[in-house]
């Protein structure tokens, strides 16, 4: 190895995740980042602790990405993992979660479950409908103006 390299691996998968992480949380004008706070923790400063801590971007069929469990908190070893996208979108802050009978699942996999539309759930949880009559294949008239 060349005396000033250092891992080697500036052209990897895990490494181009770890930059774009440490730029977006950099930049103020991102309101998703930057802006809002999110910072990286001093021992992710320095790719070796992340590769360390992390371990190489899984490989294979379905894309990886780095997510953060608490979307309040920063990235760190005990807040972050690699994440298919669709675990890392049922945990985005947006993403709507509804309990029922002691289960607890985001609209879309409830969509895939129950058979009805993604956005009827929607749609129906928007308008206050209490989880039974959100997930039941009738249509319910009388919820429809209930907040």
């Amino acid at each position: 190895m060349h005396p000033n390299a250092t891992h080697g691996l500036s052209k990897s998968d895990t490494y181009r995740v770890w930059s774009g992480m440490l730029a977006r949380c950099a930049d103020q004008s991102n309101s998703t980042y930057g802006g809002k706070g999110v910072g990286v923790c001093a021992r992710w400063r320095t790719f070796e602790n992340f590769l360390s801590d992390m371990g190489e971007r899984p490989l294979g069929p379905t894309r990886f990405t780095i997510d953060r469990l608490d979307n309040a908190l920063g990235y760190s070893p005990e807040n972050c993992r690699w994440a298919t996208y669709g675990q890392q979108q049922r945990n985005y802050s947006k993403t709507i979660l509804l309990t029922h009978i002691g289960k607890t699942m985001c609209l879309s996999d409830w969509a895939k479950e129950t058979g009805l539309g993604a956005g009827t759930l929607q749609d129906r949880y928007k308008r206050g409908w209490p989880a039974a009559a959100i997930l039941s294949p009738e249509k319910r008239k009388h919820y429809a103006n209930r907040k």
